[in-house]
Parts: C-alpha cells; sequence; structure tokens
C-alpha cells in the first residue's frame, strides 16, 4: 500500500529574463572551488529586497505576483548549512517584513535540479521511529487486527529555473551603496531558495544551492 502526496508548480517570472542577456559566468562552490554556469542577467529587475550584515535577500514575483522566489544569501564565509542550522521563523520573518520595492542589476544561475532520498532514518531521528518497527507499530486504526508498519518513507523533488520562470515538483557578495548605479544581487555563492505564497507565508519548496552545474542527488 502506497500513500503518495504531491505537490505541483509552474509559473512564468512577472518579470523574465532575455536569453541573449545569458551568459557564462563563475559561480564559487566552495572558497576553493569555482565552476562555470550559465548565469541569466537583469539589469532592470523590479524585486522585494533586504540587507543586512548577515544576509541578502531576494524576492522574485511570479506573473500574477501571488507566488514569488524568494532567495536568501548570506554574506559570511560560513557555510550555507550553517546559515540553514541557524535560521528561526523569527529571523526569517524579520527579514521578509524588511523587503522593500527596489529596481536593480539581478545576476542568477539557470538551474535543473532532481533529488530523490529515502527519509526513514530523518523520521526515526524525529521521533516516528516505531512507526518503522514491524514489532511495535501500532496502525489498528487502519487494519484492527494489527501487523502494519511503514516499510520506507521516499521523497523526490524537482525544480527547474531558466529564464521564463520556474518548473517544480514536489557568493561573492557584492558592495551596495547608495550611488547613482542601482543595486546588484549576485547569486554566485551557495544560497537558500524559498517558493512561496505571498498572501498565506505558505512555503511550497524550499532548496539550497549549492552547485547549479549538479542536476540529480539520490539517497537511500
Amino acid at each position: 500500500m502506497y500513500l503518495i502526496n504531491a505537490i505541483y508548480f509552474k509559473a512564468q517570472w512577472r518579470q523574465q529574463f532575455k536569453p541573449e542577456n545569458t551568459r557564462d559566468g563563475e559561480f564559487s562552490v566552495t572558497n576553493t572551488l569555482r565552476k562555470n554556469v550559465k548565469m541569466m542577467n537583469r539589469t532592470d529587475a523590479s524585486l522585494g529586497y533586504f540587507a543586512d550584515r548577515e544576509v541578502q535577500v531576494a524576492d522574485l514575483p511570479y506573473g500574477d505576483s501571488l507566488y514569488s522566489m524568494t532567495i536568501l544569501m548570506p554574506n559570511s564565509p560560513a557555510t550555507i548549512d550553517a546559515f540553514i542550522a541557524s535560521l528561526t521563523e523569527s529571523r526569517l520573518q524579520t527579514w521578509l517584513q524588511g523587503l522593500r520595492p527596489t529596481t536593480m542589476m539581478l545576476s542568477l544561475p539557470r538551474w535543473k535540479f532532481e533529488y530523490e532520498n529515502q527519509l526513514n532514518s530523518e523520521l526515526a531521528l524525529m521521533g516516528m521511529g516505531i512507526a518503522f518497527d514491524e514489532r511495535r507499530a501500532d496502525f489498528r486504526g487502519i487494519n484492527r487486527n494489527g501487523g502494519l508498519f511503514i516499510s520506507e518513507v521516499k521523497q523526490k523533488a524537482f525544480v527547474e529555473v531558466n529564464e521564463e520562470g520556474t518548473e517544480a515538483a514536489a557568493v561573492t557578495v557584492v558592495g551596495i551603496g547608495r550611488t547613482s548605479a542601482p543595486p546588484v544581487f549576485l547569486a554566485n555563492r551557495p544560497f537558500l531558495y524559498l517558493i512561496r505564497e505571498r498572501t498565506t507565508g505558505a512555503i511550497l519548496f524550499a532548496g539550497k544551492m549549492i552547485d547549479p552545474t549538479v542536476e540529480s542527488v539520490k539517497h537511500q
């Protein structure tokens, strides 16, 4: 027996990137490893923007602006995993509430990524271990005679981001100054991204971009 929960999202950017402005660029996977990637560019991007000593946040709206991709790029040299581990709902909400409409230069990698993982171990660590135990699991609400347990939980997700927009199924920091030139958001180092519904704040997808050249990761 399988219980399947699926979500699908496909939307175009409110302001699409012009393919002719996509150019080769460098993405700093680590402090010592850089890879050549395709970087999409806009010189007049209109988006929500927030920055402080810790993070730069860019909010790119889709279509009718009900949904957006929010990119959180840490300023510190700490790894993206350390940044995510330190993230709290309160801090995230502070940054989101600080977003202000800004016209700026935007450079974002183009990527396509698939992820597959068996979640038994993770869910057991979160307190669901009994559900995977053939002897101790209790699903008599489904079958009064018992004898049921969860054999596996698998998750598979797909995300593609290009000039037109995003399809998903389940950084060297540039100095920002108040001058005559617009601000610059250059996403050329690892960042966290969220696809969210803006009126409710619901997060539909969340991922970390470490290497735009990697298209598939499978864990067992």
